[in-house]
């Protein structure tokens, strides 16, 4: 399998960035793009992307792994459609980006010792947050990044479409990362962790792994 990720890639935070480096993975990095410009430059990222057959994508405000990127493979090789890792909400807000069936509650979050106590390693999810959510390049052709009319909401759009046509959603109970951001769906305070979309030129690249 060719795989590829994409790094939505709007700040600069040295620890997260140090940590996706690292992962053995091509990479696609959507540098200073707001998310409504991502979904309007979206046929572009999948042109860069239609060479490979599993795509993943995460935030660079996460610290992943390699073993959570490997544990979301596995699920995608053992025929799971759609395979995440999961996260913190916050820094202090140890809910995770997982929410239990049924759909559409996304609101009501397991928390990390949920999640990390679950008696199966494949936790099934309706929401996917996008730390290391991933699927077949032909999935993401069905299920194209879109946002709420707010310009935002990527993920939970996603979540609601596959919701809609049946597609299941897994997460492994292994693939945690830890996310830096302070305060869940606020704006971060700290300088460093700032929004630098409109300071530095926007770019798509293709970074490939040796």
């Amino acid at each position: 399998m060719r795989d590829v990720l994409i790094v939505l890639n709007p700040r600069q935070i040295d620890e997260c960035l140090s940590a996706i480096r690292a992962l053995n993975i091509d990479k696609l990095w959507v540098r200073y793009l707001t998310e409504s410009h991502i979904e309007a430059c979206w046929t572009d990222i999948f042109t860069r992307i239609a060479g490979y057959d599993r795509a993943f994508i995460v935030s660079d405000d996460t610290v992943p792994h390699q073993p959570a990127l490997d544990l979301v493979r596995g699920l995608l090789d053992d025929g799971h459609p759609v395979a995440t890792g999961y996260c913190n909400l916050a820094t202090t807000d140890f809910r995770v980006n997982l929410c239990p069936l049924p759909y559409p509650d996304t609101t009501v979050h397991l928390t990390f010792e949920q999640a990390q106590t679950c008696p199966s390693a494949t936790i099934a999810t309706s929401f996917a947050g996008f730390s290391l959510t991933g699927m077949s390049v032909d999935i993401w052709a069905k299920y194209p990044y879109r946002t709420v009319p707010q310009g935002w909401g990527a993920d939970q759009t996603l979540s609601e479409r596959l919701h809609a046509d049946r597609v299941p959603i897994v997460a492994h109970r292994s693939a945690f990362v830890w996310h830096v951001k302070e305060t869940w769906s606020q704006p971060d305070l700290e300088p460093r962790k700032r929004l630098l979309i409109g300071e530095r030129p926007s770019s798509i690249d293709l970074e490939v792994c040796v």
